[in-house]
């Protein structure tokens, strides 16, 4: 549960010790290899193996891509990349905004994640996108339908 910029979280000895070792010819630690990463298991730098050199830690450190809100009136706010975004890489962090449908299917995509025993949602990127590209659209629509509409795609992402 998130109150503000502070995380109410489990403590860092419930979270999963990984089995990675560090190479010193390496520059990251906890590659595609790791076991929870695959199981998408947040490491804790404290206990991971590979300490600050840990990669699986995206959601800890959060992002630093550029984007930029665009009101559009009647229509909500468009999220638009600043910058290249490669495939697979953290956008954001999913927090309870209620994404457009369309271009949450096609340009980005919600992963559960475990972060120090809480379950955290990161915004991952679905394909490459251009700076300029549209990211999501929130279409600021609210009646019953949208409603059951927005509970039930979340249930389906989460599952």
């Amino acid at each position: 549960m998130s109150m503000g910029d502070d995380w109410l979280a489990r403590p860092s000895s419930d979270a999963p010790v990984c089995m990675c070792e560090f190479d010193e010819g390496e520059v990251r630690g906890c590659r595609e290899r790791c076991l929870n990463r695959s199981m998408r298991f947040e490491c804790a730098v404290e206990s991971c193996p590979c300490g600050d050199r840990c990669s699986n830690r995206q959601l800890q450190q959060g992002t630093t891509l550029k984007t930029a809100g665009i009101d559009c009136g009647l229509k909500g706010v468009e999220i638009i990349a600043l910058e290249y975004i490669a495939e697979g890489r953290l956008v954001g962090e999913y927090v309870g905004e209620l994404l457009g449908r369309r271009e949450a299917q096609l340009r980005s995509k919600v992963e559960k994640w475990s972060v120090r025993g809480q379950e955290r949602c990161g915004l991952f990127a679905n394909r490459c996108v251009r700076a300029g590209d549209e990211i999501t659209f929130d279409y600021n629509l609210v009646s019953a339908e949208t409603e059951v509409w927005r509970c039930a795609y979340m249930q389906l992402l989460l599952a």
